[in-house]
């Protein structure tokens, strides 16, 4: 008798635990589903110049018509929605809307990359403890400090290495850049075209 009971009670644990791993499982990929349709539908918005050319209002535009299809495509799969499906279908949004504004917006507007862009391109040197940025072309170097600032964490992060006035990309740094490129070209992303330079 106990050992039935042991046994029931063990099933019923396992099956219980295999249900919240399916229900994680299901989750994680609505998750993912949300991050990649949304680079997927931005590509498009942004290739076909769908709306307007303001990428953070296609960023959101897009996530908010991703939101939607979801929660339309889970009622009519279940024919009720659950509060907490609703709530995850909105973290999902929110999650990818992050993702998104936080790689594509970066890329487009960071002074970080057009630094590995210019050291990459051998537009950036020192002369002795004292900047030099006169082959750069882009406005974003009127920023003096701001420029050093950025120099100094690419090089404490290992993007960026110094040998005595040269400035040069490592290994990763060259990584970042291709990232960098790759997601200017797929998203045509203006502010880095005017200045990698």
């Amino acid at each position: 008798m106990i050992s039935r009971i042991w046994n029931w009670t063990l099933f019923g644990q396992t099956s219980v635990l295999s249900i919240t791993m399916l229900s994680m499982l299901s989750r994680f990929n609505l998750l993912l589903l949300c991050v990649i349709s949304n680079f997927l539908i931005l590509f498009i918005f942004r290739t076909f110049n769908v709306f307007n050319e303001l990428l953070f209002e296609q960023i959101l535009l897009v996530s908010f018509l991703i939101c939607v299809s979801l929660i339309l495509w889970q009622r009519f799969k279940s024919k009720r929605l659950m509060l907490d499906t609703l709530v995850f279908i909105l973290f999902s949004t929110t999650f990818s809307i992050f993702v998104v504004q936080s790689t594509i917006i970066n890329v487009d507007r960071s002074r970080s990359f057009y630094v590995l862009s210019w050291t990459d391109k051998d537009l950036v040197s020192y002369n002795g403890e004292t900047l030099d940025l006169s082959k750069v072309s882009s406005d974003e170097k009127l920023g003096l400090t701001g420029v050093e600032t950025r120099i100094n964490e690419q090089i404490s992060r290992g993007l960026i290495s110094r040998h005595q006035n040269e400035l040069a990309l490592t290994n990763q740094g060259r990584i970042y850049l291709f990232i960098a490129n790759t997601l200017a070209k797929i998203y045509s992303l203006e502010n880095w075209e005017n200045n990698k330079y």
